[in-house]
């Protein structure tokens, strides 16, 4: 055996030696200059083995790394340099130096082949003296443990190339739990997507590698299959057999299995609608520490099926694992970004990551971190390798998201440009109201670049005038420029949620109630389109309550679901729309203190619209074409047109009384099916509208 590390001595002294030094962080290459100064004598022999000189390692350490300032602040310890004293804790002078060499990428490794050229230290180990050193116990890859219904997660561990990052709290909590006398039982608890699995995965990987303490070091971890366990077990007392026959061979391996549950709720009740579930047969195998256990669940359901078993509960130590901040996110993106490019050969930029973590925070809202991060990261790869392309830009990442969740997002292929120059062409085919025009347009353009800067949540507008001044048609505009998928739109008729309970219309009934289990009608368009064209009527109709839940939502608060679930609306364009009796706004609307502009629409003069109802008499010609029917006019059809709108003053009465006489005098030739095309000319004659063969427009 090497001899034992004084750890707290050594500690010590690299303290005193990092402010020698003139550094604040506590670095690799410093502890293996402390190493050299404690035990040089001790260790010198390696290096004369190995044909080198340890003095010039340390002046070539001292000279690179000295810097003339005095440090008095506190130190911080490199997160490498952690692990390799954690898992020197309970080894000896030579586990330390050897990991200190041959930690991978680091500086001691390269400053030791920088010293010494003709050095190959991994070469050189193979060594039979210096493997000893490296792994004095005899550390051995372990052989695979087989266990009914199944699966060695530590040997799988050897042969996957999947990287883990972060989670050093959460691992270091779930091996100190095991490690206990007593409990020593792991119940991890996270939402779906935050990684409990993974860091399983990582726990198997360290114990493969002993990257853990001594006592953990010929520990297995074993993930139970509970289809396989549960499946066919029909008779009575068949499905008791197994467990206690599961349990029977993981008791003959002497406490070196640890049983990992995932979806570790479904236990209760698993097996026997009586008392002789799963988890009453292994609560007291539990109490007996006959085996130890990691189970991997979501907070609502250990509320909903396991919290209410004080017995099971107590047999376990919950460890917290919350969902990862952006900036974890992004770092975790750089770190696993190399395995991705060698499987997809792409390469990444940096930027593209940073815009994968942004676009998912922003628009997926129904799923955690690092989850639907690495979900995008992968998608973009395939399609970017599909695409020939050799790197993913941000400008892909932008373009895919709004592709696969059908939304429009600024930026993605000049999309801020192209909605608002789509907004300006249909805007332009309208009459009258030049004013709103152009305000409605600046407060599209100026709101979207804001919800980019995450200064406002969503816009708001108001729309303010009488019932016909075409409102509608700017609505339209709006949608079909910024929000063309008929799945993102959204219309409210607030005149039907005049009592309080008919929110449950938006968010779902609750519990034991009719309906319960179906979603509103608002969080089933938010589970997949946080970002929505909704339009408000009515709002002066609704109960004040409905109005203060709409006005939380739009200034970006949750709604939450029966189940839980918690959804966000975001970078959303409403248009509440308030029809005022003579055109002028009275006092404050229901939305006026959140709004973001006001566009205030008057009534079409009267050459306006003569000037809308000519296009539309042409856009109905085009359609009547379709049907090989080719439409013209005199002057006594221009004539009865402008009497209509002397008479009627209202651009939608005036359409529709034209649409509705034009169509009834040319039904009969509408129904001939004959693919001839047939001419025809209306005149207005004996106040009855006429059609005859051919003709021509009326100028």
């Amino acid at each position: 055996m090497e001899d034992r590390l004084d750890l707290k001595q050594f500690q010590t002294e690299l303290e005193r030696q990092t402010k020698e030094f003139g550094q604040w962080i506590i670095s690799c290459e410093i502890a293996l200059y402390t190493l050299l100064n404690l035990h040089g004598e001790e260790i010198d022999h390696v290096f004369k083995k190995l044909g080198c000189d340890s003095e010039n390692l340390k002046k070539t350490l001292w000279k690179n790394n000295k810097l003339n300032k005095q440090r008095d602040s506190r130190l911080v310890t490199h997160t490498t340099l952690v692990s390799i004293l954690k898992k020197c804790s309970k080894s000896g002078t030579y586990t330390m130096l050897t990991s200190l060499l041959l930690v991978e990428g680091e500086i001691p490794y390269y400053y030791f082949g920088l010293t010494y050229p003709e050095f190959h230290f991994r070469e050189k180990i193979k060594d039979k003296y210096l493997t000893e050193v490296v792994n004095p116990v005899g550390n051995k890859n372990p052989k695979e443990i087989k266990i009914d219904h199944c699966v060695d997660m530590t040997f799988g561990a050897l042969a996957s190339d999947e990287p883990f990052f972060g989670r050093e709290e959460e691992l270091e909590q779930m091996i100190l739990v095991l490690m206990r006398r007593k409990k020593n039982n792991v119940l991890l608890l996270g939402e779906a997507g935050v990684g409990k699995t993974a860091l399983v995965e990582a726990l198997a990987k360290k114990i493969s590698k002993r990257e853990v303490p001594e006592e953990l070091w010929d520990s297995h971890v074993a993930a139970l299959n509970l289809a396989s366990l549960i499946g066919g077990a029909s008779g009575r007392g068949e499905f008791e057999e197994r467990v206690e026959n599961l349990f029977g061979q993981i008791k003959k391996v002497k406490g070196k299995v640890i049983l990992f549950i995932d979806e570790f709720h479904s236990i209760v009740g698993l097996g026997n609608d009586g008392s002789f579930d799963l988890a009453n047969l292994l609560k007291p195998v539990l109490a007996r520490k006959e085996i130890k256990v990691i189970g991997a669940t979501t907070f609502r359901e250990y509320q909903i099926y396991v919290e209410k078993d004080g017995a099971l509960v107590r047999r376990f130590q919950s460890v917290p694992v919350l969902e990862l901040d952006k900036e974890e996110t992004y770092q975790l993106l750089r770190n696993v970004k190399e395995t991705y490019e060698q499987y997809h050969k792409v390469y990444y930029q940096d930027e593209a990551l940073s815009t994968c973590v942004d676009l998912a925070d922003q628009y997926i809202m129904n799923r955690q971190f690092p989850d639907k991060a690495l979900d995008i990261l992968d998608d973009i790869g395939v399609i970017a390798n599909r695409m020939m392309k050799k790197e993913v830009t941000p400008e892909m990442v932008r373009s895919f998201i709004a592709k696969k969740y059908k939304i429009s997002i600024p930026g993605s292929n000049g999309e801020a440009g192209n909605e608002a120059g789509k907004l300006q062409v249909l805007l332009a085919s309208l009459f009258g109201n030049e004013q709103e025009k152009l305000k409605l347009r600046k407060y599209l353009l100026v709101s979207q670049f804001m919800m980019q800067e995450e200064n406002i949540t969503n816009c708001l507008l108001e729309f303010s005038g009488i019932s016909d001044c075409e409102k509608e048609e700017f609505i339209k505009a709006i949608r079909y420029s910024y929000f063309p998928m008929k799945e993102v739109y959204l219309e409210l008729d607030l005149s039907t949620y005049q009592e309080k309970h008919t929110i449950s219309k938006l968010i779902g009934a609750p519990p034991g109630y009719v309906g319960s289990q179906e979603s509103g009608i608002l969080v089933e368009k938010l589970k997949n389109f946080p970002r929505l064209f909704v339009v408000i009527r009515n709002a002066k109709a609704a109960h004040p309550d409905i109005i203060a839940f709409l006005k939380k939502v739009i200034q970006g608060s949750m709604v939450t679901d029966i189940w839980g679930n918690g959804y966000r609306m975001r970078n959303a364009v409403i248009i509440a729309d308030e029809c005022t009796e003579h055109g002028t706004k009275t006092g404050q609307s229901e939305f006026g203190e959140i709004a973001f502009g006001n566009v205030t629409f008057k009534p079409l003069t009267l050459d306006e619209l003569e000037q809308a109802t000519k296009v539309y008499m042409k856009r109905l010609a085009c359609n009547l074409k379709k049907q090989n029917i080719v439409m013209h006019y005199d002057s006594s059809v221009m004539d009865w047109v402008r009497r209509s709108i002397l008479k009627e003053r209202k651009e939608e009465v005036v359409k529709r009384d034209i649409s509705r006489n034009i169509i009834e005098t040319i039904a009969e030739l509408m129904a001939d099916n004959s693919s001839k095309s047939k001419n025809v000319e209306l005149y207005f004659e004996n106040d009855k509208l006429e059609y005859r063969q051919g003709g021509k427009d009326y100028e």
